[in-house]
């Protein structure tokens, strides 16, 4: 769960968070589903966000 009231700092947040999924993927030799990976953005009005920000995994 990541919250705050910038779309970027969540978006940024993310991408830390998939990264250290990432490592631990490759320390334990795991493997993800990617087809089960979803991101779900609630949000309670568009005027006050970048709705087109973007995040890069």
């Amino acid at each position: 769960l990541i919250y705050s009231k910038s779309i970027e700092k969540n978006y940024r947040a993310i991408k830390r968070a998939h990264d250290r999924c990432i490592e631990w993927v490759r320390k334990y030799k795991a493997v993800f589903a990617l087809d089960k990976y979803h991101l779900i953005y609630f949000i309670k009005a568009y005027k006050f966000i970048n709705i087109k920000a973007i995040v890069n995994i």
